[in-house]
């Protein structure tokens, strides 16, 4: 990214968030503005692979993905 390049606001408060739910929070803030760099971006950020397809499916797989992560993490910590 060169000097003139700015991070994305919805983008940067997605990496800035330290929680998964907060991750998952600021993914949901995208709405309207996502496009197929921010999801491939925010999968990639979680070693999470989002299949290519339509922009609004890949979206809805993106934030099930982050839940799911959320529930498992939840359930490990119980343990």
């Amino acid at each position: 990214m060169s000097e003139m390049e700015e991070l994305h606001p919805k983008l940067a408060a997605f990496f800035d968030a330290e929680s998964l739910e907060e991750k998952y929070n600021a993914a949901c803030r995208f709405n309207n503005d996502i496009t197929d760099h921010f999801i491939n971006t925010m999968a990639y950020s979680l070693d999470m692979n989002i299949p290519e397809g339509k922009l609004d499916l890949r979206y809805q797989a993106l934030l099930k993905a982050i839940k799911t992560r959320m529930t498992y993490e939840r359930n490990r910590d119980r343990r």
